[in-house]
C-alpha cells in the first residue's frame, strides 16, 4: 500500500513535467513560426519594394471603413475631386461615397440584381460592366430614375471572359475591358489576361486586345529587374485604371495579389506585390485628377475599405 501511495504521486509528477516541456516546445515552434512569416513578410513587402511607384502601397495615407451595404464592393470610380462612386457585385445599386470621409451620400438604383464587377465615369455618364461583358449606361448626376436613362449596352465578350475590370482610356475614348478568364474572343488564341477596347465613338468592341499580360512575360521582367516571385505566380486581373498624369495602364489583381503597370505599348513598366494584410481582397482602383490612388477591398469577413495613396510624381 505504500509503495502503490508513493508510485502515484511520481506518475503525477511525471506527466506534469512532460505537459510543460510539450507546451513549451509548442510555444517554442508557434514564436518561430510566427518569426519566420514576419520576416517574410517584411522581406516580401518592405518599403524599397515599392520605390519609383510614385506611391507608398506598403502604408496608405487613409483608409475609409464601407458599411455592410458594400461589403462586397467590386468597382470604383472617381467622379470629381469630391466623390467617388462604386457598386457592389450583386444589386444594381450605384454608391456616390464623399471622397474625404468614405461616407454613403447616396443610393441610385439602376437595374435587378446581377453580377456588376466595374464602373467608370465619362463626360456625365455612368458606365457599370457585367461579369457576361454586359454594360449598362445612365446619365450622372441624375435626380431621378427616369432622368437616368438606363441603356444595356451588349458586347460580344461572355461569362468565360468572366469580365472584372472596367477603365477609361482618355487617349483612345474608349472603355477597358479586363478579362480575370479566358482572354479570347473568337478563333483568336492568346496567351495571357487579355484587355479589350470598346471604341466609344464607334460603340464597337475591338476583336483584338488591346493589350495582353502573361505569367511568361511577369517572370521576364521580374527576371530583368531582380524581383522575387511567389513559388506560384498567378495573375488574374480585378479592375483597370489608367493613370492621369503619366497615362499609363494599371491592373489590379485579388488572384496573384498584384499591381501590374504597362506603358502605351503593352509592354510592362513596373510590377508589385501588394501585402494580403493590407490588400485584402483589391476589387476596385482609380484615380483622382492629381494621380491620387484609391483600391477598394472586399470585406472578407471584416468591413470592406477603401485606401487613398498619396501621388508623388
Amino acid at each position: 500500500m505504500y509503495c502503490a501511495f508513493q508510485i502515484k504521486p511520481m506518475l503525477n509528477r511525471m506527466f506534469f513535467y512532460r505537459l510543460i516541456t510539450v507546451i513549451s516546445l509548442i510555444i517554442a515552434l508557434h514564436t518561430s513560426c510566427t518569426d519566420a512569416v514576419k520576416s517574410y513578410y517584411e522581406k516580401m513587402y518592405a518599403p524599397e519594394m515599392y520605390v519609383g511607384s510614385g506611391y507608398k502601397l506598403h502604408e496608405p495615407d487613409l483608409s475609409f471603413r464601407l458599411p455592410q451595404t458594400l461589403a462586397e464592393i467590386s468597382g470604383l470610380s472617381c467622379v470629381n475631386d469630391t466623390h467617388l462612386i462604386a457598386v457592389q457585385d450583386e444589386y444594381g445599386i450605384l454608391y456616390v461615397i464623399n471622397i474625404e470621409n468614405g461616407n454613403i451620400e447616396r443610393e441610385l438604383k439602376f437595374g435587378k440584381k446581377g453580377d456588376y464587377e466595374g464602373v467608370e465615369f465619362v463626360d456625365g455618364k455612368v458606365y457599370v460592366l457585367k461579369s457576361n461583358g454586359s454594360v449598362f449606361r445612365f446619365k450622372y448626376p441624375a435626380a431621378s430614375a427616369e432622368e437616368m436613362k438606363v441603356k444595356k449596352i451588349e458586347t460580344t465578350l461572355s461569362n468565360k471572359n468572366d469580365v472584372e475590370g472596367l477603365g477609361y482610356d482618355p487617349v483612345t475614348h474608349s472603355l477597358l475591358f479586363a478579362c480575370k478568364a479566358d482572354g479570347n474572343l473568337g478563333e483568336d488564341k492568346r496567351k495571357g489576361r487579355s484587355v479589350f477596347a470598346y471604341d466609344l465613338e464607334k460603340k464597337i468592341l475591338r476583336k483584338k486586345p488591346q493589350y495582353v499580360v502573361s505569367i511568361n512575360k511577369i517572370k521576364e521582367f521580374a527576371s530583368e529587374n531582380d524581383i522575387e516571385l511567389p513559388k506560384n505566380v498567378e495573375f488574374r486581373p480585378s479592375a483597370i485604371a489608367v493613370h492621369p498624369l503619366t497615362n499609363r495602364i494599371y491592373l489590379l489583381a485579388h488572384t496573384g495579389k498584384s499591381l501590374v503597370v504597362l506603358d502605351r505599348e503593352g509592354d510592362i513598366v513596373e510590377y508589385y506585390r501588394l501585402n494580403p494584410n493590407i490588400f485584402r481582397q483589391p476589387e476596385g482602383i482609380c484615380f483622382s485628377s492629381d494621380g491620387t490612388l484609391y483600391i477598394s477591398n472586399e470585406g472578407r469577413g471584416q468591413p470592406a475599405n477603401i485606401l487613398k495613396f498619396a501621388y508623388s510624381g
